[in-house]
């Protein structure tokens, strides 16, 4: 009487046991499938070892890197100088105080700042270099744009940098990059930097264990796959956060003077106005939005995050950056242009599964600004 029990479950930890071992076997088969199409391991898709802890702004690049950044969309080289600043090969130094034979721009943002998914040379900072300089911006003096960026820096901590760093390089220009909205937070993030890695939370062994299980090969491709077929079973537009856009973006609703959000959001850019001024140099304030704003398609991979109402976002963005330009606070909204940009020239200006700008995106928003600023020739000369 017993042995058929026992028979029973041997059977059923057989095909447990041949369950996990399949399992296994497609993880590891769709584990190499990516190292090899990719020259990198899944795990380090979106996180990199590529950061340093920093006293000011909370992290940095690491200085004097030198780090081959490759995902299935883009295969990239990164290098920074001695101060962790995003350059060329060369490893360009920039000295402290302001030197009359040149133009210094300082930009200040995150990963669209620093360049993600492309070449330096490639990145808006070189190309608006570039740009300018051809156009003669400047005259004889040279244009040089000291990168700034930080991946994952929010622009309070850049703010707080450069209050304490970034002002003794003497700019004549600071460009503050702000992506997806307008909606900021006036008071600095905290991050944790572990080996090179950067961390929301405080790096323990159960929250490490959690993100290399979810750079599972299987969950990234089923993800993958499900995301592009999402919309079209379920077509609802999300509510709520955002999710994987690399900040906090909560419901944003109309523009509205009396909300507590957009106060805090306009008292941070008033300190950054008033810190750039007190250092002498001008400051140009750059929203644009993210991909499912420009092309419309890349909404389907949005939904599922908690895509706001796009007509809403865009409109909230418009109306943030004229109240800016009223107050005397210039700022460059590219979504039009991005848009238009997009429509003209048939290309992708944002890779579809990175959030970042293409090779394509980098050189239309670095266009618009030198556009905008070759307009304003008085801003050349000190304010």
């Amino acid at each position: 009487m017993s042995a058929a029990p026992k028979s029973f479950g041997r059977r059923w930890l057989g095909w447990l046991a041949y369950g996990f071992f399949l399992l296994a076997v497609i993880e590891l088969s769709l584990q190499a499938f990516y190292r090899v199409t990719t020259g990198s391991f899944l795990f380090s898709r979106v996180a990199q070892p590529i950061y340093a802890e920093e006293p000011f702004g909370g992290w940095i690049a690491k200085p004097n890197l030198s780090y081959r950044h490759s995902t299935p969309e883009f295969a990239v080289d990164l290098f920074t100088n001695s101060r962790g600043f995003r350059t060329s090969r060369a490893r360009e130094e920039y000295a402290l105080g302001r030197d009359p034979s040149r133009y210094r721009v300082l930009l200040l943002g995150p990963s669209f700042a620093f360049g993600w998914g492309v070449d330096y040379e490639q990145s808006f900072a070189a190309r608006l270099q570039r740009a300018l300089q051809a156009a003669g911006f400047v005259g004889d003096r040279t244009v040089e744009i000291v990168n700034c960026g930080v991946p994952g820096i929010t622009p309070a901590n850049g703010l707080n940098w450069f209050k304490h760093v970034g002002k003794d390089y003497s700019p004549n220009l600071v460009i503050q990059f702000v992506y997806q909205s307008m909606q900021v937070h006036s008071t600095a993030a905290k991050r944790y930097v572990w080996n090179g890695y950067l961390f929301t939370q405080e790096p323990t062994l159960p929250r490490l264990i959690t993100g290399y299980a979810r750079s599972s090969a299987i969950e990234f491709y089923v993800w993958t796959i499900w995301t592009r077929l999402h919309s079209r079973l379920w077509p609802s537009v999300g509510k709520g956060s955002i999710h994987g856009t690399g900040r906090d973006t909560k419901g944003i609703g109309a523009f509205d003077l009396a909300r507590a959000d957009v106060a805090d959001s306009l008292a941070f850019y008033e300190d950054l106005r008033s810190t750039v001024q007190a250092a002498g140099a001008r400051l140009l304030v750059i929203h644009f939005p993210l991909a499912y704003a420009v092309h419309p398609q890349d909404s389907d991979r949005w939904r599922h995050l908690g895509l706001l109402d796009i007509p809403q976002q865009v409109a909230f963005d418009g109306a943030f950056c004229g109240h800016l330009n009223s107050l005397g606070i210039a700022c460059l909204n590219l979504t039009q242009q991005l848009i238009d940009h997009g429509w003209h020239s048939g290309k992708r200006l944002y890779y579809w599964l990175d959030i970042h700008w293409t090779a394509e995106g980098n050189a239309a928003a670095a266009r618009t600004a030198a556009d905008w600023l070759l307009a304003r020739p008085q801003w050349s000369n000190p304010p």
